[in-house]
């Protein structure tokens, strides 16, 4: 079962999608939940609300029971490391019913078998290592085994593995809004650290603490070009996994795999962008919807390489103006 974490489905949709694409070329048997959309992990790190996080376990297994799968796969998130590998057991009284698989261990397993086919990266690239994945899990000799198999071009931060320094944001109280500019003066001490390093991109296991390190590094000017620098280790592993599958002509496996034979109308209207799309058409607020993310961050960040995205919001909204001109006066 691939649940995303919530940072995963808000921030970075955009790049996060790469690392069902890695799944797909690897031939990996996975679902995902139409009922446990995230993982919800920081809701006992954060909010400290234990009984919230029992929950949240208790639903993960119903929902594994539903589906009939295997195994829970902890993807790169040091709120769902914690949460899985450290808290489970004492939150819910017992051991959690299903094995818990790092994706992180399943990509390095995937390369080493041949299932996933990579030409190692010539990226730049040095690790921030998580509280909660390396110090806490003892994850960090995994990340790096990884790394070797993905670039010639790894550069260690001085310090690292257990004593690297925090990223200052992951979870708890300097993540919040009103504590900024405090995080961000302490991160000077990571912003050295990183650039001491020479590395053109710093990568994380962590999808929190990425987003964290990216605005340390535009906070202090680490990147020459003003572009993004912080990446998920996933798309490390993904810039290694393209050109190989693009040499062997086999792009094709990235893509989602679906049995379409024998559908009905009916499944193609629930199951496919369009027929979403054409569904939320019809109601009252979809043009207000469209109004928002033609404003929203996440878009303007993808309009950047995909121009043509502020067109097709506006021809939806005016199609939707079309179907019910009352809906926007």
């Amino acid at each position: 079962l691939f649940v995303c974490p919530a940072a995963g489905n808000t921030k970075i949709p955009d790049y996060g999608i790469k690392l069902i694409k890695i799944l797909n070329a690897a031939g990996v048997s996975y679902t995902i939940s139409p009922y446990v959309i995230d993982t919800g992990t920081e809701i006992d790190h954060i909010a400290v609300h234990h009984n919230l996080s029992k929950q949240m376990l208790l639903d993960w297994e119903e929902e594994a029971d539903r589906l009939g799968v295997k195994a829970i796969l902890l993807v790169e998130c040091g709120c769902d490391t914690r949460t899985l590998y450290a808290e489970a057991t004492e939150t819910l009284g017992r051991p959690f019913r299903y094995p818990i698989i790092s994706v992180d261990s399943l990509m390095l397993d995937l390369i080493r078998e041949g299932r996933l086919p990579v030409e190692k990266t010539q990226l730049k690239v040095t690790l921030h290592d998580p509280c909660y994945a390396t110090r806490l899990s003892g994850l960090g000799d995994l990340f790096r085994e990884l790394l070797h198999l993905v670039t010639d071009n790894f550069i260690e931060m001085t310090p690292n593995r257990e004593h690297n320094y925090c990223c200052n944001g992951g979870a708890g109280g300097m993540r919040l809004p009103e504590n900024t500019n405090l995080r961000r003066k302490i991160s000077v001490l990571k912003a050295n650290q990183i650039r001491a390093t020479g590395a053109d991109y710093v990568t994380s296991p962590c999808v929190v603490c990425t987003l964290s390190l990216e605005d340390t590094c535009q906070t202090y000017n680490l990147s020459p070009t003003g572009e993004r620098m912080a990446l998920v280790l996933f798309e490390v592993v993904y810039a290694a996994m393209e050109p190989a599958l693009a040499k062997r002509g086999e792009l094709d496996r990235m893509r989602v795999p679906a049995e379409l034979r024998h559908r009905d109308h009916e499944f193609f209207i629930a199951h496919s962008i369009e027929g979403q799309i054409a569904t939320l058409m019809q109601q009252p607020d979809f043009p207000g919807l469209l109004e928002w993310l033609e404003k929203d961050d996440i878009v303007k960040r993808f309009s950047k390489d995909h121009p043509q995205v502020y067109d097709l919001l506006r021809s939806w909204r005016e199609f939707a103006m079309s179907l019910d001109p009352e809906c926007c006066r």
